[in-house]
This record gives C-alpha cells, structure tokens and sequence, in this order.
C-alpha cells in the first residue's frame, strides 16, 4: 500500500519537521535505524518520495528536505561551485542530524 495517494491521505509512517539552519527536515523514525536520505533537485514539497516512503521506512530512517534552497545557490555560480554546494548542504543537514554514516538515494 503507498503511503498516500494524490487525494491527499495521511502518511501510513508517522513524520516530523525539524527545521536545522533554516531548512524544514522532514524525518520519520526515532533514528533507531540507519539515515536514508533521498535526494532529488526538486523542493521536497513536491511528494515525489511519498509513493515510497514508508516502504522505505521499515528499514531506515528516512529525510528529506528542498536541497536547493538548504544550499543557497546564486544563479551567477558556476556548475562546480553549485555541486559543492549542494553536497556541503546535505553534509551538514546530516551532521546536525547526529548520524555519523548516511546512505544517499537521488537522482537529478
């Protein structure tokens, strides 16, 4: 079963919100389990992962958060810059996070 469909249900996996310098993480699970964290250059407001978060759920926690904005890109760096960037961005979403390992799902 998804965790929600676009009619709007309720998550099956209970979430939260943790805002870390700024950005809204949304997170399930006690961090018992070990940090998945997809990632997509999209806003995570977009749902994308939602058809399977909670599959993903059982076996880790799960966050995510809009990448982009957490990264405060300018549109005048150059692609290198924005990738360091972006990775930088992730690295200390997690770290504020206090998993010292984390496995990264994305694409682009």
């Amino acid at each position: 079963m998804m965790a929600s469909d676009s009619m709007g249900d309720a998550p099956a996996t209970p979430r939260r919100v943790e805002t870390i310098d700024g950005t809204d993480v949304t997170i399930s699970g006690d961090g018992a389990k070990p940090l998945l964290l997809p990632t997509r250059m999209a806003s995570a407001g977009f749902g994308i992962w939602d058809a399977i978060w909670d599959d993903l759920a059982r076996d880790y926690t799960v966050a995510t958060f809009d990448l982009v904005g957490a990264a405060r890109l300018d549109s005048e760096m150059a692609p290198r810059d924005r990738f360091l960037m972006l990775a930088e961005a992730q690295a200390r979403i997690v770290e504020r996070l206090g998993f010292p390992r984390y496995s990264l799902f994305g694409w682009y």
